[in-house]
């Protein structure tokens, strides 16, 4: 009898929660990676991040204004990828809130957000600036994308490709060898 290897498979918010802060805890993120099918997906064409009737107003009030100064805007329904590790073979999956392009071709990515201000929230979006042009997302290969994250008090926080450098890429790889590990990651209460 043979036995499949699953390829671990999580989404960008759990590995931005990682990064950020000693509250996440390694393990969970190791053994849903291997154990959960449960990543969220779309059914009946209703996007199941919209949980905030401010933030999903936000949303669609960028996206509108967006689209009527010139912007190419792609809805968050229209951006899920999944993007694989080279060396670790774990796969991430994402899906920004907005991704825009602007008339002379730059790719800005958002989040918009109706909690408090954290470092996860930045992470999450670099995560998406470095993952998506390597992603099965074809459409942005070869892009730089900058980010934003927005939140619904009207806080924002600006970041620049050149954020995403070679440290944050040593990061994102040491978080990904911890998850395709096949030795359990530690717990942390």
């Amino acid at each position: 009898m043979t036995t499949e290897t699953k390829i671990p498979s999580t989404r960008v918010g759990d590995v931005a929660r990682l990064m950020a802060t000693d509250s996440s805890c390694p393990h969970s993120v190791w053994f849903l990676s291997r154990y959960s099918s449960s990543l969220r997906t779309a059914a009946n064409g209703q996007d199941p991040i919209d949980r905030d009737p401010r933030r999903t107003s936000l949303i669609r009030k960028m996206a509108a204004d967006l689209e009527e100064s010139g912007h190419d805007v792609y809805p968050s329904l229209r951006n899920a990828f999944e993007a694989s590790g080279s060396r670790s073979g774990a796969r991430l999956k994402g899906r920004p809130d907005l991704i825009v392009r602007d008339p002379d071709g730059a790719v800005t990515i958002y989040d918009v957000r109706e909690g408090d201000p954290g470092a996860a929230d930045e992470l999450q979006v670099r995560l998406y600036m470095y993952l998506l042009p390597r992603s099965n997302h074809g459409l942005w290969r070869g892009s730089r994308p900058s980010g934003r994250v927005l939140y619904v008090d009207g806080t924002e926080r600006r970041i620049e490709a050149h954020e995403v450098d070679d440290e944050f890429v040593d990061r994102v790889a040491a978080v990904m060898r911890q998850i395709a590990s096949d030795e359990p990651a530690g717990h942390r209460p």
